[in-house]
């Protein structure tokens, strides 16, 4: 039973020994990732596998652990350590909290959309990737790092020079670079412009009254809609108060809907202005008045 057990140990620290990962220069892995918008993770994560697969003979699927990466970035990690500690006799300093980050960035972009899908926070989970892309970059680059100094070529210069076709490649990157930019840009004009139109329709709509709140703003080519919140008119109210409150909350808000010749005109070339007005201190939100205005609305 003991030679078993040491034949089996023997065994595992030959196929350790044996082991070896994908070899790049991390200055040519910052570059490629980056004109590759971070794809170029995949085919790392690929090449590493299919390394590792030939040294050693075990029976893995490169091709899909590149692809669901975030799935053994751990024991992908795990092994460079591995390496490391084999070669020098020393463990090295642990790289598998950056695995955990890789995995939450990997997954943060879907998260951020659909809280932007739900109505919570803003809308940029198409830019999110991007965002992230500088501290995924630096987590491949200290995993690299490690990767090479665990094999025999510390600084990658075995696979340190670009090809024709990477700098073909980098030419298309640099137009398609220029595109992303300037739709950041322009993305973040539009916010900045229709942050400035809610703040305008607020301070007309509630008056600066603090018992007032514009909760909801949605504007579109064609509609907007708005949802004041009133506060300190209590949650239960009978059915007088109600009918005289829907009847004042009806003419302010048509008061302030026909006074502005801007919306008169919109409304008028056949579009929409709902307005709507619950109660604040009701913890159902109880809608006091619905109002939609369209064409002739106004007269």
């Amino acid at each position: 039973m003991t030679t078993g057990i040491e034949n089996s140990d023997d065994e595992n620290q030959i196929q350790s020994n044996e082991m070896e990962f994908y070899v790049v220069s991390q200055t040519k892995l910052l570059v490629l990732f980056v004109s590759t918008f971070g794809l170029y993770t995949i085919y790392w994560f690929y090449k590493h596998w299919d390394t590792y697969k030939k040294s050693t003979n075990e029976n893995v699927s490169p091709v899909m652990r590149g692809i669901f990466s975030i799935f053994f970035v751990h024991a992908l990690f795990s092994l460079f350590e591995q390496k490391y500690e084999n070669k020098t006799g020393g463990a090295p300093k642990s790289i598998r909290h950056l695995a955990t980050l890789y995995l939450v960035l990997s997954v943060s972009p879907q998260i951020v959309s659909s809280l932007a899908e739900s109505g919570y926070g803003p809308s940029i989970g198409s830019y999110a990737s991007i965002l992230f892309m500088p501290v995924t970059g630096w987590i491949l680059y200290k995993a690299q790092s490690l990767a090479n100094y665990a094999g025999e070529d510390v600084l990658g210069a075995s696979n340190s020079k670009l090809t024709g076709v990477h700098y073909f490649g980098l030419l298309l990157s640099a137009a398609l670079w220029a595109i992303v930019i300037f739709g950041i840009f322009s993305y973040s004009q539009q916010e900045a412009s229709r942050q400035e139109v809610r703040a305008s329709y607020e301070e007309y709509f509630t008056d600066s009254d603090d018992r007032i709140k514009m909760t909801d703003f949605t504007m579109a080519e064609d509609n907007v809609d708005i949802t004041l919140a009133l506060s300190g008119i209590g949650s239960n109210l009978n059915s007088s108060d109600k009918e005289k409150l829907q009847a004042n909350s009806t003419a302010f808000v048509t008061d302030k809907v026909c006074g502005v010749s801007q919306l008169v005109e919109f409304i008028n070339e056949g579009n929409s202005v709902v307005i709507k007005i619950v109660n604040a201190d009701s913890q159902l939100l109880n809608t006091i008045i619905d109002i939609s205005f369209s064409r002739d609305s106004c007269y």
